[in-house]
């Protein structure tokens, strides 16, 4: 019987990427974790300013990135300018979790609306997330979160 010494591939590895948004870019959709209630958002997130085609992540230059709930790597709280009570929280609860199909809640502070679809690929029920709009996903879309799509201006 061989054994095999081989190690997982570049493939394998989970990843996450903030796609060049952050709190000093201030443009951008958060997808959270944890729903929002009595007004408030507060948990690991996911911050993206362009379209996902499959929030399970992407390939490219021959390296998989998985995408998961996080925050900055300086592990700061990020703070939505359109809620003193829409926080990104550092490593907070659903921190490492991936982000398909487990996101609760959402909020828009890009300046383009972004659309949020049940399946991949942009498919299926949809819902457009407007400029400095913030809540709860819509009850179909809430755990059922599995692409997002920038709006075009």
């Amino acid at each position: 019987m061989a054994i095999s010494s081989a190690t997982p591939a570049a493939a394998d590895r989970i990843e996450y990427s903030w796609d060049e948004c952050g709190s000093n870019v201030g443009a951008c959709l958060g997808l959270f974790y944890g729903g929002k209630k009595n007004g408030v958002i507060y948990s690991a997130c996911f911050l993206t300013n362009r379209s996902h085609p499959d929030h399970w992540g992407r390939a490219e230059h021959g390296r998989t990135t998985r995408y998961q709930f996080r925050n900055q790597p300086g592990h700061d709280n990020i703070r939505f300018r359109i809620g003193v009570d829409i926080r990104c929280q550092a490593d907070g609860w659903g921190s490492g979790n991936e982000l398909k199909n487990a996101a609760a809640s959402v909020a828009n502070q890009d300046w383009v609306a972004h659309d949020i679809f049940f399946n991949s690929y942009y498919e299926g029920f949809g819902r457009a997330i407007g400029q400095d709009e913030s809540g709860n996903l819509h009850e179909i879309l809430r755990n059922n979160n599995a692409s997002s799509r920038r709006e075009d201006r």
